[in-house]
């Protein structure tokens, strides 16, 4: 059991290497299972998540992860409660509401994420910012300075306070950079990461011109939440990137019939 001290909080990792891994399992878990049972959750279902989900807060501290989670729980509950008092008319029209100012906003959390990095050095609200986000704007900030950022980026292997660091022998700092497009950024390089997020954009477009807003939502939750942990790319944690085929193609097959 590989733990670190916050404060006076013990947060163990239970078996993983990171005390986030268990928590975001369980945070992703919970979203899954929104998406697929969708109509078919149940309360005991949903009580069941949020028991599983305080409890891991407990001992592993994660706090970005634990507040997903309640959104999370929080719209099942509330699609749950429209079916329960049949006004699933109104769910429809939450859902296209969300995805519409979603898919329309979108593109500005990764670019808002890097320019709070590069403001980070004014510190007032970014100083607390950074605090309440564990040092994630820092953390980066001081990583810029290092390396730069290329077009195509640089080898770079970012050290983290996980047990693969600390069994390591060598001195343990934190410069890991908690953010997928901005990690990115520095390992791929901008061009790649302007060309990740686009794709991510034309994917959105598409699945609400669909009126997938189901999908537009289980992504919103994805693509947030690498905004704090670099986890779109990392399949075990997010599958919504085996969206974008599938959608591409029936998008061509729906709007190539809707032509002839």
């Amino acid at each position: 059991n590989y733990y670190l001290i916050r404060g006076n909080m013990i947060r163990h990792s239970l078996g993983f290497t990171y005390p986030t891994n268990l928590t975001q399992i369980i945070l992703f878990i919970t979203v899954l299972l929104f998406y697929i049972r969708k109509e078919k959750t149940t309360y005991r279902d949903i009580l069941f998540l949020e028991i599983m989900n305080c409890f891991t807060y407990h001992i592993t501290n994660t706090r970005t992860e634990f507040f997903l989670s309640q959104i999370t729980i929080i719209l099942m509950f509330m699609f749950k409660a429209f079916d329960r008092f049949k006004v699933t008319e109104y769910k429809t029209v939450v859902k296209r509401i969300y995805s519409f100012l979603f898919t329309l906003a979108y593109p500005l959390f990764p670019l808002y994420s890097f320019i709070m990095v590069l403001r980070y050095k004014y510190g007032g609200i970014y100083q607390r910012i950074n605090s309440f986000l564990s040092n994630r704007l820092s953390q980066t900030y001081f990583n810029v300075l290092a390396h730069g950022i290329k077009p195509f980026g640089i080898n770079i292997n970012f050290e983290g306070l996980g047990i693969r660091e600390t069994i390591d022998g060598s001195p343990v700092k934190n410069t890991y950079v908690d953010n997928e497009y901005l990690q990115m950024m520095f390992k791929e390089g901008y061009v790649v990461a302007i060309l990740f997020v686009a794709i991510l954009i034309i994917l959105l477009i598409m699945l609400y011109q669909l009126k997938k807003y189901d999908e537009v939502i289980i992504c919103s939750i994805y693509f947030m939440f690498g905004i704090i942990n670099p986890r779109i790319i990392t399949l075990m944690y997010c599958p919504v990137l085996f969206l974008i085929i599938p959608t591409v193609i029936e998008y061509n097959k729906v709007f190539a019939r809707r032509k002839t």
